[in-house]
């Protein structure tokens, strides 16, 4: 199931510690709609390829690994999916993520 607008608050995706340039790019990919529209896409793969990477998420997305894992971290936060086990993506060992109704 994936998260609408105005269904919640997203988490913070930045630290208190973080630069101001980092809590300005956070405020800017919120608003414009561009963080919900990558979390569902993250979500669809999560959904139709249960136990993927966060490496093979951002390919398959074409959000790249950092992106993909930001936003299964917001996914994470939201009760949406979690992280058990793992998989090796090329030369990393890294968790692998399944929808929260699996669990």
């Amino acid at each position: 199931m994936k998260p609408q607008q105005g269904e919640f608050s997203f988490p913070p995706a930045t630290h208190k510690h973080d630069p101001e340039p980092s809590k300005e790019a956070e405020k800017r990919i919120t608003e414009s709609g561009e963080r919900l529209s990558h979390i569902n896409l993250v979500m669809d793969v999560v959904e139709d390829s249960p136990g993927e990477t966060a490496g093979a998420i951002g390919e398959i997305t074409g959000l790249g690994h950092i992106e993909a894992q930001r936003r299964l971290s917001d996914l994470k936060n939201l009760d949406k999916v979690f992280a058990d086990g793992k998989a090796k993506f090329k030369r990393s060992k890294q968790s692998r993520w399944w929808p929260m109704e699996r669990k």
